[in-house]
């Protein structure tokens, strides 16, 4: 799945925390001139879809060369970059992190605010998981080889899902603006010292 998204997640907070049963791939499907970074730099408020009223963390997001990055330590996205589906759809690509799988994500980014979807492998149907020959693995996550495969993947899975995104980032006016909390990470928001 993603990372507690781009749910925590971006980017977006998609996209995903390790789970069993996650859209997963052993290399990264989306790089070079495919990566796009939607969502502006700035201020963000995740809020879960369990409550709307409070959000969770606030998030400074910078953007580098290589994904989105925050020095929030609840920002668990860091190195997440995006790639277009249309229709305001970004695929969330989290990478891969002590031996884990590349992670996906999705997310649907409307003004200042970017609704995430945290796929698991069990949201697409048998049926669905053989016609796009999507094999599963015995942790339960979903095994993609290739980048089409993934788009229809979560195309479906968005048809199937789009009223109950698990959580949303909201752009924070500088009025709105809280401080994150203190974080160990400290160069450039990225974290990892000197």
């Amino acid at each position: 799945m993603f990372k507690t998204v781009i749910t925590r997640a971006l980017l977006v907070s998609a996209a995903t925390v390790i789970l069993s049963g996650c859209f997963v791939s052993v290399n990264p499907l989306i790089s070079g001139n495919n990566i796009v970074y939607p969502l502006a730099a700035g201020s963000y408020a995740y809020y879960s879809s369990s409550d709307q009223a409070t959000p969770e963390y606030v998030a400074d997001i910078k953007i580098h060369s290589d994904g989105y990055f925050s020095s929030s330590t609840e920002f668990d996205h860091d190195g997440a970059v995006m790639r277009d589906m249309g229709n305001d759809l970004y695929i969330v690509q989290e990478p891969e992190t002590a031996g884990d799988n590349v992670q996906y994500g999705l997310v649907k980014i409307e003004g200042d605010t970017a609704d995430v979807w945290e796929p698991m492998c069990s949201d697409l149907s048998d049926s669905d998981r053989a016609d796009l020959n999507i094999s599963k693995e015995d942790d339960g996550d979903c095994a993609f080889t290739s980048y089409p495969q993934l788009r229809e993947a979560l195309l479906i899975y968005y048809e199937n899902n789009k009223s109950s995104p698990a959580g949303k980032f909201v752009r924070q006016s500088s009025s709105q603006q809280q401080t994150p909390p203190s974080s160990s990470k400290d160069r450039d928001g990225r974290g990892g010292g000197n």
